[in-house]
């Protein structure tokens, strides 16, 4: 193995991982959920299109803090890791220009069709009365539904 591929992550795309597991490796991290979501040495595959839909999903705010989460919390980040991933993959991944990778069918990507959160500021939120909410997350942009993500 390549000593940079020791120092990866949990894949949940590769190798199913139970909450437990996912659990214990969240709450030995320190930082904001949106920033642990997107380090390979946590997770692997996570960038910020994957982070924001993870979060929208599991109804967990990017700027919480894993110490802040109860169990529930918990399993439902952990659900929402495994369902994102795996529907980004069935899909073929995400495109947002028009000069999108295809992947080896052929087959453009289309998960970019199904994204809840992601890019969609000012858009009513799928689960609220409200707009989706454009905010600055260090050098990164996060977009989060203000009503029902907490």
């Amino acid at each position: 193995m390549h000593p940079e591929l020791a120092e990866l992550g949990l894949d949940p795309v590769d190798e199913p991982i139970s909450w437990a597991v996912f659990g214990e490796a969240l709450l030995r991290r320190t930082g904001k959920l949106k920033g642990i979501l997107m380090d390979d040495t946590f997770l692997v595959g996570m960038g910020p299109i994957y982070s924001d839909e993870v979060l929208f999903h599991a109804g967990l705010r990017y700027d919480r803090t894993p110490a802040s989460l109860a169990t529930a919390e918990i399993r439902r980040l952990y659900r929402a890791v495994v369902e994102t991933m795996h529907d980004a993959v069935k899909y073929g991944g995400t495109s947002l220009d028009d000069n999108g990778w295809v992947g080896l069918n052929g087959e453009p990507s289309g998960y970019q069709d199904h994204l809840a959160v992601y890019g969609r500021a000012g858009e009513m939120s799928p689960r609220a009365r409200g707009p989706i909410v454009k905010a600055r997350y260090g050098n990164l942009t996060t977009y989060f539904c203000e009503q029902t993500q907490v």
